[in-house]
């Protein structure tokens, strides 16, 4: 380089070294905001209460099962189930 280059050049480098500081400093902080929301929106989770929709709460509890149990032998039972009973509408 010219020594009238590094006249010019100098000057910029201290204005180029500030903007690169900046832009640095600019996303450093973005990051932190994005992280500090996050840990907040965390906590927010943790502390609610999550309902399951009606379908996933359904059990089957044994009283349910037994109930179940005698309709299948009732219906095992009756007569009209043995194939020989024909419901017929006019």
């Amino acid at each position: 380089m010219r020594p009238v280059d590094l006249q010019v050049v100098i000057p910029k480098v201290t204005e180029v070294s500030k903007n690169q500081q900046v832009l640095k400093d600019a996303g450093e902080a973005g990051q932190s905001i994005t992280a500090s929301q996050f840990q907040e929106q965390l906590q927010v989770m943790k502390q609610k209460v999550n309902v399951l929709p009606r379908a996933e709460r359904l059990q089957v509890t044994p009283e349910k099962e037994n109930g179940k149990r005698e309709k299948d032998k009732k219906r095992e039972k009756s007569p009209h189930r043995n194939g020989r009973h024909i419901d017929l509408k006019i």
